[in-house]
Parts: structure tokens; sequence; C-alpha cells
């Protein structure tokens, strides 16, 4: 193997590596925001650290140390001293707006076995200094499927009320900014039957 196939395997390795790692971080962050792992690091010459509960075969002692550290690094926990004098570790506000935004990424409707035919139509009026949040809740209706109706009213046939407070969460929107109406019959429902191939 000459050096430039050489440096392009360890590229692609250090690479896959990387990716590897990053999803290892994640993980462990969304375990210890919503409670299914603590961790604690004691207060001894050695720092030992134990994941309670929530642990998972691939996070090792070395790779939950090394990721650990790395959202420390970043500000994505912190540490909180214990009456026991040991530290147990927690998910600071970044980290927790870092998951909201990793959830907003992969987020998707559940289309239930039965639609109840009913349209959810969200309406939006947001004020021009939260302009970034209106722009994220246009581009997640789109991403969600949502048919336009106006410029800022769309329209879905199955619930949505989790996946908008996402968004209003996220980027800081005001509740009575984004407005989500659940109606029995709407205009134009064959075209809106048709296009979310409904019967």
């Amino acid at each position: 193997m000459n050096v430039t196939l050489w440096l392009l395997y360890v590229k692609k390795v250090m690479s896959v590596d990387k990716a590897r790692m990053r999803k290892a971080s994640i993980d462990i962050l969304r375990a210890l925001a919503i409670g299914a792992a603590v961790l604690i690091i004691l207060n001894s010459p050695t720092g030992t650290r134990r994941l309670l509960r929530g642990i998972k075969k691939e996070w090792n002692k070395r790779n939950t140390r090394m990721n650990v550290e790395r959202l420390y690094r970043k500000k994505f926990i912190d540490y909180q001293e214990m009456p026991d004098g040991s530290l147990r570790v927690v998910v600071t506000k970044k980290g927790k707006e870092i998951i909201r935004k990793i959830d907003l990424e992969h987020i998707s409707l559940q289309k239930p076995a039965r639609w109840d035919r009913k349209w959810r139509i969200v309406a939006f009026d947001i004020s021009e200094e939260r302009k970034k949040g209106r722009e994220a809740l246009r581009n997640t209706l789109y991403k969600l499927g949502f048919f336009k109706l106006q410029k800022s009213l769309f329209v879905h046939p199955y619930p949505c009320d989790e996946e908008i407070e996402l968004v209003r969460d996220i980027y800081e929107v005001r509740q009575n900014e984004v407005m989500i109406v659940v109606a029995e019959s709407i205009p134009h429902e064959k075209q809106l039957k048709k296009f979310f191939r409904l019967q």
C-alpha cells in the first residue's frame, strides 16, 4: 500500500471512529438527561466512575471516561457535589438543548392505525425578533409532510402537538405565536385527502 492510499485508509478509519464516539457521547448524554443512567465520580485517588443503572455493554470504563470528559469540555454536563463527597454528573441547559436539537433533526409524525377524520391546522404569527424560530417551524412543518394552505397556515391529518411544542421550546417561540386548531372539516378537503392519501 503506497503512502497516499495509507493516509486515505487512516483518515477513513478515524472518521468512522469519531462518528462512533459522537454517537456514544450522545447516547450517554441522553441517558443521563432522562435519568436512565446516573454517573457517580467518587472523590478517591483513582477517581472511580460508576454507572449505577442503564449501563450498556459498549459503555466500557475507558470509553465512558473519554465520552464523559468530552461532554464536560463541551459544557454539556457538569458535576454536582453530593453529601457523601462524591460528584454526580448532571446535564446542563446546553446539554439539554443539544439533545432537543438532535431530536428535531430526526423528528417525524407517527401515523395512527386509523385516521380520526380530524384535521390539525397550525397557524403562526411569529415576531421578526424570532425569525430563526419562524423559519425553523416552517421547515419542520414541511419536513413532517404538512400541506401549506397559506404562508403561515399548514394542515395535517395526524396529531402533532408534541412535535410543534419541541420546535417552540428550542427556538423560544412564544406560546401565543403558534396555534393548533383541530377541525372536523375544512375547505379543499377533497384535495387534502388526495394529498395525504386518505379515504
